[in-house]
């Protein structure tokens, strides 16, 4: 029965954690970086705090790059390579990315020389907590290797990254042992290999090896604080909180927030809008903020079925705030605008969206969206001169509608990742349009951790971590 809480304090702080997968057929001894041979090569590989990661201290001479290698024992898996790439004599090795239980086999080697004085050993996983320990029953073949979400069997802090191929858990952070993860407050992967989440409280980002680079505390006013997505980009984090105008009406303001905690600025939609007499309730239900690659302010506005556009590339610019674009799902204004002609005739179903999700822009530039009312992801092309759309392509969830909640994401290849508020998410191959993976989440403690048992809010393709 592990008792490790995982508050995880590692003291490791070697920042190169390249986890490229094993692709190395360099078996020369001469060196092309003009590293001698090393003449010794001693390693000891300790556990951290948390069961499924080791630190290798490795020390070399003469100084210069090392590598550690690690694979399961039982065959099951990939191969992975951690690099050190510093020149140096002495170097701390973080190993993750290993299985629950597993005995691995451990090479350490030179990067330059790798058949020289090789040291071969063996390290044993240990078991996480019951309301973390998880795993993935899957079917058919994805290209991501890795995904991660929130710990699906608990609403505690948790982040959570499984295997692709073998289903396991392969790593976990308690981000905040005071604070949660779920459906209001999300975490968020990103391509820095780092972890961020909304603990309701904190804003909390780690690397790999659960070493902290950001963390301060947020108090917001509404019902629940910061809230929804949090999304990091240069080093500014947004996220909305519900702000009350009077007469019973809330609007979403979105927060800008420096690596401290510090306010930048905050967006008011009722300085760049005009929002009818008429409003009351939580009229926006903000559900997505999003830093485009240009630095513009993405948002999901589910009571409205819209999403816009908002230009905030540039504080300086007399345009600041103001929108873009408002796209709304139904082609017609539902109280916020629309701008956005949208041309279907490249999809069935029907032809618009509602109860949206996980709005964002692609790898590749288009838009993707999770349309909850039909159970199915959407890809977007805007033009913005034009103020035209297509729909280029929809992916069906597992379920024929999607309540709260759900996830729309891409890979770097372009495959759609999808999936409802649910224990289910699939990918689809973007080249022929067919689902080739699915999985299902499973709890040790039987999904008895609160409000979510067996479901994944937000998946996030890792396809480049592994």
């Amino acid at each position: 029965s592990d008792a490790d809480s995982d508050a995880d304090s590692d003291a490791d702080t070697d920042s190169d954690t390249d986890t490229d997968a094993d692709s190395d057929t360099d078996t020369s001894d001469t060196g092309s970086a003009g590293y001698g041979p090393p003449t010794s090569l001693t390693t000891n590989c300790q556990p951290t705090t948390n069961p499924l990661r080791y630190t290798c201290a490795v020390t070399v001479d003469p100084p210069q790059p090392v590598q550690v290698k690690f694979w399961r024992r039982d065959g099951l898996g990939p191969t992975r390579i951690h690099t050190s790439d510093a020149v140096a004599a002495n170097h701390d090795v973080p190993v993750y990315f290993m299985a629950p239980d597993k005995a691995y086999d451990v090479e350490i080697t030179a990067v330059e020389h790798p058949t020289v004085i090789p040291q071969t050993g063996s390290v044993h996983t240990g078991t996480p907590p019951t309301s973390v320990g998880s795993w993935l029953t899957v079917t058919g073949t994805s290209t991501m290797g890795l995904i991660g979400t929130e710990a699906p069997c608990t609403t505690d802090a948790v982040a959570t990254i499984y295997d692709t191929e073998t289903g396991d858990l392969v790593w976990y952070h308690d981000l905040d042992p005071q604070g949660e993860l779920g459906m209001l407050y999300m975490v968020r992967y990103t391509d820095r290999h780092t972890i961020i989440g909304n603990t309701n409280g904190h804003i909390v980002e780690v690397d790999l090896m659960g070493n902290d680079l950001t963390r301060f505390g947020v108090n917001y006013p509404g019902c629940c604080n910061l809230n929804h997505d949090v999304h990091e980009k240069n080093g500014i984090f947004v996220s909305n909180y519900q702000d009350a105008q009077g007469g019973g009406l809330t609007l979403d303001a979105v927060a800008f927030l420096d690596q401290s905690g510090n306010e930048i600025y905050v967006w008011h939609p009722e300085d760049h809008f005009s929002i009818p007499g008429s409003a009351s309730g939580d009229y926006l239900h903000c559900n997505s903020d999003y830093l485009d690659a240009d630095g513009n302010l993405l948002q999901s506005w589910l009571s409205r079925d819209s999403v816009a556009k908002i230009d905030t590339h540039n504080p300086q610019s007399p345009d600041f705030g103001e929108k873009i674009w408002v796209m709304s799902g139904t082609g017609r204004s539902t109280g916020m605008g629309n701008d956005i002609t949208i041309d279907w005739s490249a999809i069935g179903g029907a032809d618009s969206f509602g109860g949206q999700h996980s709005f964002h822009q692609r790898y590749d530039g288009r838009y993707m969206l999770l349309d909850n009312d039909h159970g199915r992801a959407l890809v977007i092309d805007v033009d913005d001169a034009t103020m035209t759309a297509t729909v280029d392509a929809a992916y069906a969830t597992r379920e024929p509608s999607c309540g709260a909640q759900g996830t729309a994401m891409d890979t770097h290849s372009g495959n759609a990742v999808v999936a409802c508020l649910s224990r289910f998410v699939r990918e689809y191959d973007q080249a022929t349009g067919n689902q080739i993976w699915e999985a299902e989440a499973n709890c040790r403690n039987n999904g008895g951790g609160g409000w979510s048992p067996r479901q994944g809010v937000r998946w996030y393709s890792l396809d480049d971590w592994n």
